[in-house]
């Protein structure tokens, strides 16, 4: 996964096809770890969660300020970004302190779409829109749907009393109209995903890539049904989502030396990491009264992924509006109608 590539050819097309490869094969192994896993409470798992936010969920959103500086925007119009970038992020801390069951339901809304957009493939019509519906559900339908009362104990740990009766409705509501729905459209764009890679002759990349993708939402799935919600969406947001979020942005700017790329990717992310994590610890001052040490971390990780997505994702779309490379291969143009597959 992490060879070194040569100096005069692209590493990332090869990286992520590694990396596809190591997701593939770790997906066919953790599930054999749900007995033991039904067994760790919820304390280990809002710690190791944390961690792993820090090392790769929170980086690739800390280049959002790198993708405005590169744009070459005046220094005062990149000051009004940032300052609205902040306001935003700002303004889901505060709905989720006053209105808690409506910025619930908003982050889970925005995150589906993002998670989608970010990890589906270049498809055209109507089967991008499916698969980004499955994908992008992924981390919202998949604890919803197989464990739909830890799920709710979850959300209400976030709300507080203030939103518990909307929550539970809310959850109530998903649980039999929406996450039916998802689970046949996923097995529908599994059987696709089969049925293309069946149609393709044998050594064809996008064969192997018609596979890994079909394996890749079944296994997911399949792992949000054997796994506790906490521990499932840390696999899915750290390992499968941010890396491959790093990676795109990593090759875009250093294409062709993987080490000059981390070494970037390190400089431009580490100050906004710490400011994160300076303005983490006064929100947990802000929350600490009342809220036991668990609550009190899962409402830091979510909360703050939430006030973070607002703002990344909407920074993401105006950055695909420029004509810009994004993560994610959504809006990558399709030529010809052919579907163009770099992983």
């Amino acid at each position: 996964m992490s060879a070194t590539p040569s100096t005069s050819a692209d590493w990332g097309p090869e990286f992520a096809q590694k990396h596809n490869l190591c997701i593939a094969i770790l997906l066919a192994v953790l599930p054999v770890l749900a007995p033991w896993l039904s067994g760790v409470g919820q304390g280990p798992q809002l710690f190791v969660l944390a961690v792993l936010v820090v090392l790769t969920g929170l980086p690739h959103g800390a280049l959002d300020i790198t993708l405005l500086r590169s744009v070459g925007i005046r220094p005062l119009a990149l000051l009004f970004s940032l300052i609205l970038y902040v306001a935003l992020a700002g303004l889901v801390v505060a709905g989720f302190d006053y209105f808690p069951a409506m910025a619930l339901s908003l982050f889970l809304v925005v995150a589906w779409i993002h998670f989608g957009l970010g990890d589906t493939e270049n498809l055209v019509g109507w089967r991008r829109g499916g698969e980004c519906f499955v994908r992008g559900g992924m981390a919202i339908a998949g604890p919803i749907t197989f464990y739909p009362d830890e799920t709710l104990a979850l959300f209400i740990q976030l709300c507080q009393p203030a939103g518990c009766t909307q929550v539970a409705i809310l959850t109530h509501f998903f649980e039999r109209f929406v996450s039916p729905f998802w689970l046949v459209t996923t097995a529908l764009m599994v059987g696709l995903r089969l049925r293309s890679a069946a149609g393709r002759s044998l050594p064809s990349a996008a064969r192997r890539a018609d596979f890994l993708v079909a394996w890749e939402m079944s296994s997911l799935a399949l792992l949000f049904w054997l796994w506790p919600p906490l521990a499932a969406f840390g696999v899915y947001f750290c390992v499968v989502h941010s890396i491959r979020h790093l990676v795109a942005l990593g090759a875009a700017r250093q294409p062709h030396a993987f080490g000059m790329a981390a070494r970037w990717l390190w400089q431009e992310s580490w100050p906004v990491l710490g400011l994160t994590l300076l303005l983490g610890a006064l929100l947990a001052r802000h929350w600490g009264d009342g809220l036991s040490p668990d609550s009190l971390i899962l409402r830091l990780i979510f909360v703050g992924l939430a006030a973070l997505t607002m703002p990344h994702m909407v920074l993401t779309y105006w950055w695909h509006r420029r004509g810009k490379p994004t993560p994610g291969n959504l809006f990558a143009k399709v030529e010809g109608g052919e579907t163009h597959i770099r992983r």
